[in-house]
């Protein structure tokens, strides 16, 4: 038996290695335990870890304030069998969305925070992840072309109702909220999970969880479901000027995803010749 298998470049902040130990995860708004539940082993699936509490507050906050703006993981598993990748956000212990950290992420009550926590992501809120299908392996520089394919989030204007997969023609355009999406994407298909209380993350199903459907069919991509393939992903994740007392969320990352494993199988046959001699 001869296992074939190729290991992610190393210039990637996130590697899965093993496409194969992950199966299709069951969404219900706790993404740490849904993609957790749906790998064998931990090499299954992506965790981009970002820095704690590096999205400001402000300095009339009381102390220990946080925002639901703050994400800390995103969980990324990627299944060729249905070519389709998963993705679990992690909100620093909040709701995610929730501006003030009140445990309401569709509206305001801390005494500190001024501006507005709209409801179900409208207004300038946003949460959306642009991707680069064809970035260099060199970290320094992992968007030769300077741009984005795709863009997977909900609109700035709009709401969660709007999520989608969509073009992002912003030649250079970092992903401000003032910012609108190109046209939704012919191939590629995104879905967000159905929250069953309110509508969008709450006390119950705090996190952001998504899928992208026939994700080789997003722009630029060129790898067929099981090949090794890499991306690179810019999470933006705020209320734009909505909020005005807290900052900005931006997680970044080189995504490498690993060929699947397979295995050949070689049986050896020995054919045995039995000469007969007869003598008269």
């Amino acid at each position: 038996t001869t296992t074939t298998t190729t290991t992610p470049n190393r210039n990637c902040s996130a590697e899965i290695f093993s496409p194969s130990d992950a199966s299709v995860p069951t969404f219900t708004g706790q993404a740490g335990s849904d993609f957790a539940a749906a790998v064998l082993t931990s090499k299954g699936m992506a965790t981009v870890t970002d820095l704690l509490e590096d999205v400001p507050v402000s300095t009339c906050a009381v102390a220990g304030a946080t925002t639901g703006w703050d994400v800390t993981e995103v969980h990324v598993i990627y299944v060729p069998f249905v070519d389709t990748a998963y993705f679990g956000v992690v909100c620093n212990g909040n709701v995610c969305g929730d501006a003030d950290g009140d445990g309401n992420p569709n509206g305001a009550s801390s005494p500190w925070f001024e501006g507005r926590d709209e409801y179900a992501y409208g207004g300038l809120e946003t949460l959306m992840l642009l991707i680069d299908t064809d970035p260099l392996s060199d970290p320094l520089t992992p968007r030769p072309d300077n741009r984005f394919e795709a863009a997977v989030g909900i609109p700035a204007k709009r709401n969660i109702t709007s999520f989608g997969a969509f073009a992002w023609p912003l030649d250079g355009a970092e992903g401000c909220p003032e910012h609108d999406v190109g046209a939704p994407l012919a191939d590629a298909q995104a879905s967000v999970y159905n929250y069953q209380f309110f509508d969008g993350p709450n006390t119950i199903e705090p996190d952001f969880e998504f899928s992208i459907s026939r994700f080789s069919e997003l722009p630029g991509f060129s790898f067929v479901p099981g090949d090794s393939f890499e991306f690179f992903f810019r999470l933006s994740h705020h209320g734009g000027g909505a909020d005005i007392s807290v900052g900005e969320e931006l997680v970044e990352a080189q995504v490498c995803v690993a060929q699947l494993t397979t295995s050949t199988t070689t049986t050896s046959t020995t054919t045995t010749t039995t000469a007969t001699t007869t003598t008269t």
